[in-house]
C-alpha cells in the first residue's frame, strides 16, 4: 500500500473537510428517517418539503465529494482510504469510516423511501380508480353537469 505523507497543516484540513462531510450525510440521514416517519404516517402533505431539502443537500454533498476527488487525484494511485490514511493518519481513516457507514445508511433509507411512495403511489392511484369507477356507474349528472337519461328499465310508451 502506497502511503502518502503530507504536511500536518493539510492533514487538519482534510480532518475538518471530512468532519463538515460527516455533519451533512447526517443531516441527510436524519432528513430520510423524518421523511420515513412521514411516509408512514401518511402526511404526504410534507413531501415536496423534503425533496426540497434533499435537492439542497445532495447539492451540498456532491461539492465535498468533488472536492475531495479533486484532492485525492493529485496524490499517487491507491485506494481513498489509503490517500485519506497518507493524508490524515488514523483519525482521517475513522471520519473517513464514519462518513462511509452513513453513506450506505442514507442510500439504504433513501431506497426504502423510494418503496413507500411507490407504494402511496399505488394505493392513490387504484382509490382514484375506485372512485371513477363509481363516479361511471352511479352518476345523476354528466361531466358537462346535465342529467342523464335513465338507461334501464322500460320507456313509458314502448312495447
Amino acid at each position: 500500500m502506497t502511503v502518502l505523507r503530507i504536511q500536518p497543516g493539510a492533514a487538519n484540513a482534510l480532518l475538518r473537510d471530512l468532519d463538515v462531510e460527516q455533519r451533512v450525510v447526517t443531516r441527510f440521514v436524519s432528513l430520510l428517517q423524518s421523511e420515513q416517519r412521514a411516509l408512514k404516517e401518511n402526511l404526504v402533505d410534507s413531501l415536496e418539503q423534503f425533496a426540497q431539502e434533499k435537492y439542497a443537500l445532495v447539492g451540498e454533498l456532491n461539492r465535498l465529494s468533488s472536492a475531495r476527488e479533486r484532492n485525492m487525484r493529485l496524490a499517487p494511485g491507491g485506494s481513498a482510504e489509503a490517500w485519506i490514511a497518507g493524508a490524515g493518519g488514523a483519525a482521517a481513516v475513522k471520519a473517513w469510516r464514519e462518513v462511509v457507514a452513513l453513506a450506505r445508511e442514507a442510500q439504504h433509507l433513501n431506497y426504502v423511501n423510494g418503496v413507500l411512495i411507490e407504494m402511496l403511489t399505488r394505493t392513490t392511484r387504484q382509490a382514484i380508480n375506485a372512485l371513477q369507477a363509481a363516479a361511471r356507474s352511479a352518476a345523476l349528472y354528466g361531466p358537462d353537469g346535465q342529467t342523464r337519461g335513465y338507461s334501464g328499465g322500460r320507456v313509458i310508451g314502448a312495447v
